[in-house]
């Protein structure tokens, strides 16, 4: 029988499919209504996410 691990492993990879999958969809659109400004920003926000992390305030 299919333990309670096994469908938690499978139920977690479905969602992060999911989730990714919805992602890249919102992505891909935003950078059609964004462009370049779309993609500085997000990567500035991600570097401030990195130093947040390095350097906590």
């Amino acid at each position: 029988s299919i333990g309670l691990l096994t469908i938690t492993i499978l139920l977690f990879g479905f969602v992060s499919m999911l989730l990714a999958w919805i992602g890249l969809l919102i992505g891909r659109h935003a950078k059609d209504v964004l462009g370049t400004y779309g993609e500085i920003v997000g990567g500035i926000i991600l570097v401030g996410f990195g130093l947040y992390i390095l350097f906590p305030i």
